[in-house]
């Protein structure tokens, strides 16, 4: 489908249900070429009617696709494959059981019982699937063991080939420098996956997580130190030679100097540089608005906000050139005597404390901001249901009946009075069936 029959598709859905669209104020999907292309996307067909309805490419999916490009240097690619060939290997019910037999036996505290394999678009679970493999990795080497003097040949063979693979000591390293380098953008990922998120919320996680980064490339030696000595002691313990065939041409002093300047530097560099590229649009956008909320306010020239003024002026006071200075200086004297840590240092905090009848060009800058898209994670849930509900069982399922029981899925937070239920179905029309007594 063009993006033009898609974007005319989504205008005349928000006609029927009523929406003045002439308050569009933002917009936001992923990156596919129909959706988010310059010229011919949907975003650009919605922006050529509604001049004001900002494009926002989904945050989530942009750190999906640092990510994702970070990961493409071949030594990463072919751990992850390794990591993949063992879930796939032990999903197997009875492969399954002498794993949990090994978990339970050498790590009996731990709550993973079994190994996941690699989500191809969240990165989320990539990195849950990772962290997995590390944690129980000297019990599937354990169980690799067992499974070797397996009876069935096809089993055996597979068996002995992945210990091969999962003894070297390069895997143990990368598998390492993976779990590490991707706790950062895990924990980045969930969060702007979440319903509240707003402009300055997200731009504050993103620059703490710039901030970690950045300490993590500038202190590489040190930060890598530890984590080869972890990988070292995990050899030891499980009697695994630590020794590293370096490729032909490469001269390190030591094998930790190569694992460092060949995977673990230029990986943090490249999510580095991927983020400060890819989120500049972001920060920015986030500058601007910065410049309205009381924490940011006390210390920056107020007549900033002039860019914002003259963006959305159709939608404030017809005499806010003259009156928008003035209302800013209240503004500013309302908090130049609170405590710095009472400070709102969020939209929707700032809007909550900005009265519309006194501040009212400020309110409503505060309400279009605090409505800006940061991610699309929360309507794109409903894909996830979907799978869940059109099974194969489900095949000739009619389009009410799906939007029925997704409407359930998706809403389950809302109480439903069965008895209501029955009652109305009941009346509807006459049944040989007695449903109310």
């Amino acid at each position: 489908m063009s993006g033009h029959a898609l974007a005319n598709s989504i205008i005349e859905t928000l006609k029927i249900w009523g929406l003045d669209l002439s308050k569009l104020r933002g917009q936001g999907y992923d990156g596919a070429a129909n959706m988010a292309g310059q010229f011919r996307g949907v975003q650009a067909h919605v922006l050529n009617k509604y001049p004001l309805a900002t494009y926002t490419h989904c945050n989530s999916h942009v750190l999906n696709l640092i990510v994702s490009h970070a990961c493409k240097v071949p030594s990463i690619a072919r751990t992850f494959a390794f990591i993949q060939d063992a879930a796939i290997y032990f999903k197997t019910p009875q492969r399954q059981k002498v794993l949990s037999s090994s978990i339970e036996a050498l790590i009996p505290r731990n709550n993973r019982r079994r190994l996941q394999l690699l989500c191809e678009t969240r990165w989320v679970e990539r990195h849950e699937a990772v962290q997995i493999f590390v944690e129980l990795h000297s019990s599937i080497l354990h169980a690799l063991d067992s499974l070797k003097d397996s009876p069935n040949t096809a089993t055996a063979n597979k068996a002995s080939s992945l210990k091969s693979s999962l003894t070297d000591f390069g895997l143990i390293c990368r598998s390492r420098i993976l779990a590490s380098v991707l706790s950062y953008s895990h924990r980045l990922s969930i969060a702007l996956q979440g319903k509240s998120v707003d402009l300055i919320s997200c731009y504050n996680m993103l620059s703490t997580t710039l901030q970690q980064i950045k300490s993590v490339n500038e202190n590489s030696r040190q930060f890598f130190s530890e984590l080869y000595h972890q990988c070292l002691d995990f050899a030891s313990n499980n009697n695994i030679s630590t020794n590293l065939i370096l490729p032909r041409g490469i001269q390190a002093a030591t094998a930790e100097d190569h694992l460092h300047d060949s995977v673990f530097k230029p990986f943090i560099v490249d999510i580095l540089k991927q983020m400060e590229e890819r989120f500049s649009v972001l920060f920015q956008r986030a500058m601007t608005c910065f410049r309205l909320v009381p924490k940011h306010l006390l210390t920056t020239d107020f007549t900033a906000v002039d860019e914002l003024v003259n963006l959305y002026k159709a939608d404030l006071t017809d005499d806010v050139q003259e009156t928008f200075h003035s209302e800013i200086t209240f503004w500013q004297n309302k908090w130049k005597n609170s405590d710095v840590d009472s400070l709102p240092v969020d939209i929707l905090t700032s809007l909550a404390s900005a009265n519309p009848q006194f501040f009212p060009n400020i309110h409503t800058l505060l309400k279009i901001i605090a409505t800006l898209p940061v991610t699309t994670s929360s309507s794109e849930r409903s894909f996830s249901k979907l799978k869940l509900l059109k099974t194969y069982l489900r095949s000739t399922m009619g389009q009410e009946r799906l939007n029925g029981l997704a409407l359930l899925a998706v809403h389950r937070d809302v109480n439903i009075d069965s008895d209501e239920i029955v009652m109305q179905f009941s009346q509807q029309k006459a049944r040989r069936l007695k449903l109310l007594v």
